[in-house]
């Protein structure tokens, strides 16, 4: 009961926080702001996708492409398995790294993040993956160091998105939040100060549980055996009157202390 009770006010508060504070606003996610950033360069639901690599940080890019309903995914990881792994995951294609040098399937959209210490993407496979396909591409490199050969980004129709320059965004985001933590406190203090007060009244309401009960009980006791001869004695519609009346004392008898104790922790 102290569990539902505690649960129920920390749904609200965070509600109330949520909405009114500026806490939850701008994303701290290097993979989110990543994310963000091609959404803002193109929403084409069915742009080719090439993943390099499959590991956390692709796996958890791929679950915004999923959750936004891109469907043409292309995995390539130095692991096989785990490409195949991703690739089930997205409804998409997997192949081993090795054969990326040969891939003829074109991209819209390439994201790289690989263990590698090495630039992946060289300007000579790069050269390779777009063939005679001119058009603007969105490159996200998630890799540290970065995976994909400077020169690429200077020498193609590129938007680049890296990053080290997604981490200073998130600095900026993060201070963003920081400057609505009093308001948060503010409003975390009066749903605290909430929560202990239902919490004295759910305890006094816990006490007083048998009073009903009991406040019956005596109802019962006193027509079926201190004034059972008298009450029987009485006409059909006195008894009504009379069970009617004690009915409405019940009531009244459950709800003083019930009031009274509520209105005393208030």
């Amino acid at each position: 009961d102290n569990i539902r009770l505690a649960m129920r006010f920390t749904i609200e508060a965070a509600k109330c926080v949520y909405a009114n504070t500026a806490i939850g606003e701008k994303a701290l996610s290097v993979v989110a702001l990543a994310f963000q950033q091609m959404m803002m360069k193109s929403q084409n639901r069915e742009a080719r996708v090439l993943m390099v690599g499959s590991g956390q940080t692709n796996t958890l890019f791929g679950k915004f492409l999923q959750k936004h309903q891109f469907t043409n995914i292309t995995i390539f990881n130095r692991s096989l398995d785990g490409a195949q792994i991703l690739a089930n995951q997205l409804g998409g294609k997997a192949y081993s790294l090795n054969d990326l040098k040969n891939y003829k399937g074109g991209f819209d959209i390439m994201v790289v993040c690989t263990g590698s210490v090495e630039c992946v993407i060289t300007p000579d496979l790069y050269e390779q993956l777009i063939g005679t396909d001119g058009s603007s591409k969105i490159l996200i490199d998630l890799s540290v160091p970065n995976n994909v050969d400077r020169k690429v980004i200077q020498n193609y129709n590129v938007h680049y998105i890296e990053v080290e320059a997604l981490k200073e965004k998130a600095k900026e985001n993060l201070e963003h939040r920081l400057n609505a933590i009093e308001a948060v406190k503010t409003i975390l203090a009066d749903f605290m100060n909430q929560f202990i007060t239902a919490f004295k009244q759910r305890l006094i309401e816990r006490a007083l549980h048998k009073v009903p009960e009991e406040i019956k009980s005596v109802k019962d006791r006193a027509i079926n055996q201190v004034f059972a001869k008298e009450f029987e004695t009485l006409d059909e519609s006195s008894k009504d009157l009379l069970l009617r009346m004690m009915t409405y004392m019940e009531k009244g008898c459950i709800n003083i202390p019930m009031k009274a104790a509520r209105e005393a922790v208030v």
